[in-house]
């Protein structure tokens, strides 16, 4: 369920620049940029097929030595990049905010990678045309926290936590708002010793998720 559900959102994002090169839309050249975003996008299969067979249920309880520091900041700012195509089918903005200085946090960056897509595919479907999505990364005591935040019809003011277990789909707004991202996102930053959660800010929907500067024990 976890890593099928990883693939057919990059999948998507490629198909989409495929058919903006066949069309004549994206020139395409050494230094295109469309040329990066295809090569994240296939980096990232990559590393999802080295994790077959799909082991979304159970994720391990730690990702312990596999854990490298990683900067938050690039990596926000390389999965913005990445979802331009799919951001701009609906005329959505996509926004990075990264707060300076900030330290390095211990993570595996290609299972944070995959925490940082869905939320960001999560933000671009439920938002409305020509809207805007942001990406923020901010310190913390202890730690760095991630803020995905849109301008669609949000959560209920109450969301329950099951609605970040991966049992099942779970509707999670009268819009139909339902699918796998939540629960794969939030097993893995668990696995990393973090949390997720969600706000209810006055308007939209923001989805955070904060990691330890301390590998777990």
């Amino acid at each position: 369920m976890g890593l099928s559900h990883d693939i057919r959102i990059s999948v998507t994002a490629l198909s989409l620049l495929i058919d903006g090169m066949r069309e004549g839309v994206l020139e395409l050249d050494a230094d295109s940029p469309y040329l990066e975003r295809m090569k994240t996008h296939a980096t990232f299969l990559s590393d999802l097929l080295a994790e077959l067979p799909d082991r979304l249920v159970p994720v391990p309880a730690r990702f312990g030595t596999a854990m490298a520091p990683t900067e938050l900041g690039p990596l926000l700012e390389r999965w913005s990049e990445a979802m331009h195509e799919v951001a701009s089918a609906k005329a959505i903005e996509l926004r990075v905010a990264v707060q300076q200085g900030l330290p390095p946090v211990p993570c595996r960056p290609d299972q944070i990678s995959r925490v940082v897509l869905n939320l960001i595919d999560n933000a671009i479907r439920h938002s409305p045309r020509e809207g805007v999505v942001v990406l923020r990364a901010l310190g913390q005591a202890g730690g760095v926290q991630v803020q995905v935040n849109d301008g669609g019809p949000g959560f209920p003011s109450s969301p329950s936590e099951a609605i970040l277990r991966p049992a099942r789909p779970t509707t999670l707004t009268g819009d139909g708002r339902q699918g796998f991202g939540l629960p794969i996102a939030n097993s893995i930053v668990e696995a990393h010793g973090g949390r997720l959660w969600i706000a209810t800010p006055p308007r939209g929907a923001s989805v955070r998720f904060s990691l330890p500067y301390a590998a777990p024990a």
